[in-house]
């Protein structure tokens, strides 16, 4: 048990749902004990062990339990059954400021958070300078915290939470606090921690932060421990389940479940491999996934066109939505005319999860482009790239414009078209996020 920071043993949680505040009143001055209420599983047994040092990382759909299990191993939440075992002090990011004092100064506060966190005002006294210095609020550090921003504000929870050493650290979705430059000291700060042995356990949305950071991820889903092994591994696993229609996701949790004892899951990431590497070409060669589709595509009116066929494909021609990282693609479209159109021209644009613009092409500048297309036309538009994307998430965006009245109108376009993953397990050396050398092809059917 020494080596373990975190046990459990079939933990589970459950909710008493009523229909009606009125079921509840009943329910509870009920002589015949009848029941009006059903039980929801915010956990349902769930039993994992924790190495000391380790970083884990939890990911699973809205409502999967994950702030649950967090609030329970903290000791906000009891659970309703099962055993769990936490050895060390804990520090725990769940909600930035939970147990601060509005009226308290931003001094006050941190002597007042180190005491909930089980430190003694002498421990807090030497970790003080290097706790306010972090935090970059200057001489507001002796204001009362009700007077500060948001942003203020979250920078001083986040500083006491890692500055002082703890455990084990718990963070639940707050790596994006504050701006670019003090989230960068975070992920810094956090480094320095795992490095230091200190047991990390982190819920994100951000699967390429657990990708770096984690060495084993843990799939949660309706309560249930459905997965626990190498972040790629389990994170692939997610990602399927994420994008499946719902009428699939049921098989697909059967699929990861039995996916447990596999040997890609368990064998460790080896960084030295052949991104075609013919024994493992199942993960390193491009593929195409039909269940992985966006979830926020729009289209805008159309104003003369339709674009259609958007996809996708190697330089052969097969289609694909997960990328290795390094070889060529090409994103494809058709862009049907209703209409006359004068100086057209075409865009591609690739963005990150967060929306961030990374890269894009147009056919032509403004003003140019194909001076005329008639009615009934068809064009077939053909953008080749090189990927040298990060792993993660992106997606494709896709337009058309033309010239009226000596201004430039946008006919069609698609936000969000097209989603596509970058896959890897090279080491990663350029700083670029893309290659930005992309050419187009155009075929013109009239």
């Amino acid at each position: 048990m020494n080596q373990f920071a975190v046990v459990t043993e079939n933990l589970t949680k459950i909710y008493k749902l009523y229909n009606s505040p009125s079921d509840r009143l009943k329910e509870t001055f009920n002589l015949f004990k009848k029941k009006y209420h059903h039980n929801f599983y915010a956990l349902n047994s769930i039993s994992l062990k924790i190495e000391k040092g380790k970083t884990i990382g939890i990911v699973g759909r809205n409502g999967a339990g994950k702030s649950t299990l967090l609030k329970i191993l903290t000791g906000v939440l009891t659970p309703s059954s099962g055993t769990y075992h936490v050895s060390g002090k804990i520090s725990s990011l769940l909600e930035l400021g939970a147990g601060f004092n509005f009226d308290l100064t931003g001094l006050e506060n941190i002597y007042f958070n180190g005491a909930v966190l089980g430190y003694t005002k002498k421990e807090m006294e030497e970790k003080i300078d290097d706790i306010i210095k972090f935090a970059e609020i200057g001489e507001f550090i002796n204001q009362k915290v009700k007077t500060y921003s948001s942003g203020m504000f979250v920078r001083l929870a986040f500083s006491v939470a890692i500055s002082i050493n703890p455990d084990i650290l718990i963070v639940d979705e707050a790596l994006a606090v504050g701006d670019e430059l003090f989230q960068r000291k975070c992920f810094s700060r956090i480094r320095e921690l795992k490095k230091n042995g200190t047991t990390i356990i982190i819920v994100s949305h951000g699967t390429d932060i657990l990708v770096q950071l984690c060495d084993e991820v843990i799939l949660l889903d309706n309560g249930e421990l459905l997965l626990q092994g190498k972040p790629k591994y389990v994170i692939g696993k997610y990602q399927k389940l994420l994008y499946a229609d719902p009428d699939a996701q049921k098989n697909i949790r059967a699929e990861v479940q039995t996916s447990n004892n596999s040997l890609d899951n368990k064998c460790s990431d080896n960084l030295n491999f052949k991104i075609n590497d013919t024994e493992n070409n199942s993960f390193f060669e491009p593929f195409f996934d039909p269940n992985f589709k966006s979830k926020s595509s729009q289209a805008y009116l159309s104003q003369g066109c339709t674009i259609t066929d958007l996809k996708i494909t190697t330089l052969t021609g097969v289609q694909v939505n997960h990328l290795v990282r390094r070889e060529e693609y090409c994103f494809n479209y058709k862009v049907k005319f209703h209409k006359n159109a004068e100086f057209v021209r075409f865009g591609m644009l690739i963005k990150n999860i967060t929306g961030i613009e990374l890269g894009g092409k147009t056919t032509a500048q403004t003003g140019e482009g194909i001076e005329f297309v008639k009615n009934g036309d068809t064009i077939t538009l053909i953008f080749k790239f090189k990927c040298l994307l990060q792993p993660g998430t992106y997606f494709i965006n896709a337009g058309v414009s033309a010239i009226a009245d000596s201004k430039e109108i946008i006919l069609h376009r698609i936000l969000d078209a097209v989603v596509f993953r970058v896959i890897t397990n090279d080491v990663c050396l350029e700083t670029l996020m893309i290659d930005f050398n992309i050419t187009h092809y155009i075929s013109h059917n009239k």
